[in-house]
């Protein structure tokens, strides 16, 4: 596995694989992250929980990546730019927000319960822009639980054309998807 630098922009081609229980891509103050590869932090384990994915810089695009913090006993965490609602992830002293974040139509993010309880969480946040265009899965488990949270918000706009979230619940109730700019 790899991330390529280049003239500043840190990148994780599409040739590339990360799989752990918990990732985090960060990047420089500043810096842009393109991410086209797959991000894998999904549990097979019948009780366990899909992982943890934050990728946290200043400028975020995900090209074509496809992420998944799916788990059997409940979906898990993808944080792109931010935590819920605009707050900051905190590391160490520093918060973490980006300004823009660019999400398109060939990316898939999934925190799945494959088997039974809630649908995880997805953030994608900036403070600035955020255009949507990927698609989004936070489904409950198909024995039980319910479907889980999303938010695709960018503080000041927000770009909507293709994208598409789906929080449902076979045998549970459905979750919800907060789109909330000021424009």
């Amino acid at each position: 596995t790899h991330l390529v630098e280049e003239n500043g922009v840190i990148s994780l081609v599409d040739t590339s694989y990360l799989k752990a229980k918990n990732i985090e891509i960060q990047g420089q103050n500043g810096a842009e992250l393109k991410i086209s590869g797959i991000i894998d932090a999904a549990s097979t384990d019948p009780l366990s929980t899909g992982g943890a994915v934050h990728i946290l810089g200043d400028h975020i695009a995900l090209n074509g990546a496809q992420i998944d913090a799916s788990g059997p006993a409940g979906g898990g965490t993808v944080l792109v730019g931010g935590e819920y609602f605009g707050g900051a992830y905190l590391e160490g002293d520093r918060p973490y927000t980006a300004t823009t974040n660019t999400v398109n139509a060939a990316t898939t993010i999934k925190a799945d319960a494959t088997q039974s309880g809630n649908g995880g969480r997805v953030i994608v946040w900036s403070d600035d822009s955020t255009l949507f265009d990927g698609t989004i899965y936070a489904r409950g488990g198909q024995e039980s639980g319910n479907g889980g949270f999303v938010e695709t918000s960018g503080k000041i706009n927000l770009g909507v054309q293709t994208g598409s979230v789906n929080t449902s619940a076979p045998n549970g109730e459905i979750g919800q998807w907060l789109l909330d700019p000021t424009t």
